[in-house]
């Protein structure tokens, strides 16, 4: 009995003390990213904390499909790219909270698609567990979302930054070129050419539902800005997937249901050569759509 417990009592001891060790490393990692590493670019919410006349927020088609130099050039603003990959309306939400605690946001450009306010609030949440002991905000989100207290959980580190690991790999071994938070996807000059199964995969997909906790927050966004006299403009930039076109409509219904200015821009481009892949424009498909946004920008007044 005595070896039993003198067992458990080591393994515990382990790993209480693995748990530490890892905590340290990942706590660096998240708390002490260089400004073109993968990490900072997906979580710029945290850490970008300079003023913007105009912020970018979205997930991967904000972060590649809008050219910040471009649009500061030409309407002579100061402008920030807050896209980041594989993001929920919940970051964005933050994101928003930071851009406008950082001052001088006149202007908000949400690149919004089903994903963000659908199936990535809940699937995507553990993107939030490294930053949950950083405010009531986050922490209250993933609790919201998670439907209980997170936290006896969150005090082990193999819970908080579960799968980080890869994300800290990544931060590493890519450094990413950013322009003011915006990341270019090369111009290849070849045509993109969808996969005959990927049409196949696209077409027996079971529609995707909205998620009411996103629909809630997309909402608050809309509302803090009106309260606060920022102009907030919803837009669906291109996409070449006649699915995703399809599934997006739920997203610009959405909008209109609830007096949010949305502009649909997906049907904008539609040149192979611009795009990567079905939903992402590469470099020189962004700076056409960015000249278009550009123009409508000063059409519509938005920019004064």
């Amino acid at each position: 009995m005595k070896k039993l417990l003198s067992y458990i009592a080591i393994v515990i001891l382990g790993t209480a003390m693995l748990d530490g060790i890892y905590r340290i490393f990942c706590y660096q990692a998240y708390h002490n990213p260089s400004d073109n590493s993968y990490i900072y670019n997906i979580n710029k919410y945290i850490y970008y904390d300079q003023p913007a006349d105009l912020a970018i927020l979205g997930a991967s088609r904000a972060n590649h499909h809008y050219a910040i130099k471009l649009i500061e050039d030409s309407l002579n603003i100061v402008a920030y790219n807050w896209g980041g990959d594989g993001q929920s309306i919940l970051l964005q939400y933050l994101a928003l909270l930071k851009a406008n605690e950082n001052g001088k946001l006149k202007i908000v450009i949400l690149d919004l698609g089903n994903g963000q306010i659908g199936d990535w609030v809940k699937s995507h949440i553990s993107s939030l567990y490294p930053y949950y002991w950083e405010n009531d905000t986050i922490k209250n989100l993933v609790d919201e979302v998670e439907g209980m207290n997170m936290s006896p959980f969150m005090i082990s580190s193999f819970v908080q930054y579960n799968s980080k690991i890869n994300d800290i790999a990544k931060s590493h071994k890519r450094k990413m070129e950013l322009d003011k938070g915006y990341s270019p996807i090369p111009y290849t000059g070849k045509p993109f050419i969808r996969d005959k199964g990927q049409e196949v995969v696209s077409k027996n997909e079971k529609n995707k539902e909205l998620n009411s906790t996103g629909i809630k927050y997309l909402k608050r966004m809309a509302s803090m800005c009106q309260q606060k006299g920022i102009r907030f403009i919803v837009c669906i930039s291109p996409i070449l997937s006649s699915y995703e076109k399809k599934q997006v409509t739920k997203t610009i219904k959405t909008c209109s249901d609830n007096g949010i200015e949305c502009w649909d821009m997906k049907d904008v481009i539609k040149d192979p050569y611009l795009f990567k892949d079905d939903t992402h424009l590469n470099a020189k498909g962004a700076e056409l759509f960015t000249e278009m946004l550009i123009r409508k920008l000063q059409k519509t007044n938005a920019i004064e």
